[in-house]
């Protein structure tokens, strides 16, 4: 998919808001797992916990995570199901808005803020996640700019809170 003319002549300045645009976007269709955390951030900011609900995968693959023993102990219930986001009747977030997450990055939940990075409970890899939609940049613009948070440092700080919230969930549960 090339740029196309609309979104050229848009300022838009992150490729998730051009993703928005085009609604290819890895918040249509998609499960946001939630930790405990994140949902405390998230209900602190909107005054609500009407945003999620224990649900589980329509896609089987995501239970099937032989690189992550960690997320497939922890993050899944007995019965499949686990924390996430609730969609809208069009199956978006229930944050997603026109111009990408209405959340802000430091609420976002921890999940969203390591995407399109690829990772399992021991590191985080060098590959971008196959959804992210790189034909959506120009041919001067590089990912790590167009990406609020894409830098392997913060990455990195997410990546520990993400599995550390995890651990802390199951050992509170236990």
């Amino acid at each position: 998919m090339k740029l196309n003319s609309n979104l050229n002549k848009l300022d838009l300045t992150t490729l998730c808001k051009r993703c928005a645009m085009v609604t290819k976007t890895c918040c249509r269709l998609t499960d946001v797992y939630l930790t405990r955390g994140d949902v405390h951030r998230i209900s602190a900011e909107i005054q609500s916990q009407n945003f999620f609900e224990f649900r589980a995968s329509a896609d089987p693959s995501y239970m099937d995570q032989e690189d992550d023993p960690v997320w497939g102990s922890s993050v899944f219930r007995p019965d499949g199901s686990r924390r996430v986001v609730r969609h809208d009747q069009e199956g978006n977030c229930i944050f997603l808005g026109s111009e990408g997450c209405r959340l802000s990055l430091e609420i976002r939940p921890l999940i969203c803020r390591l995407h399109p990075h690829v990772y399992n409970f021991k590191e985080i890899y060098s590959s971008i996640s196959p959804d992210c939609p790189l034909t959506l940049l120009g041919p001067e613009e590089r990912l790590e700019e167009m990406i609020q948070g894409f830098d392997q440092t913060r990455a990195g700080h997410w990546h520990r809170m993400l599995y550390d919230e995890i651990a802390r969930e199951v050992a509170e549960s236990c």
